[in-house]
């Protein structure tokens, strides 16, 4: 997977989080959701915008296996689409938070 497509699915990743961040961060405000996943989701914020400033260069990049590369790109299809649809507008919680978990699938395989 070259850099640019590692970038392209880390920045919608990035993109869906930073549109789950004002929803999580509501649902704290109602008492919803704990403190602690919105302090948690701010930091996968900052890992993935490292992730994207320190990517190496296409000849430094570390193999991915076939069945990552597929998931990667079911991952940022999904992300895609949530934003694309304005899924995470007028989301709940839950939606957001199933946002999360594939924004934190994307950081552990290209992390």
């Amino acid at each position: 997977m070259t850099r640019a497509n590692r970038i392209k699915v880390l920045q919608a990743a990035l993109n869906a989080v930073n549109l789950a961040i004002p929803i999580l961060q509501q649902a704290v405000n109602r008492g919803d959701a704990q403190p602690s996943e919105l302090i948690r989701l701010r930091n996968r914020r900052d890992d993935l915008a490292a992730l994207i400033a320190d990517m190496p260069a296409d000849g430094a990049l570390t193999e991915l296996n076939p069945a990552d590369v597929t998931e990667l790109g079911t991952l940022e299809t999904t992300l895609d689409d949530s934003i694309k649809q304005n899924a995470l507008i007028n989301a709940t919680v839950e939606g957001a938070k199933d946002v999360i978990d594939a924004a934190n699938r994307v950081h552990e395989i290209l992390s």
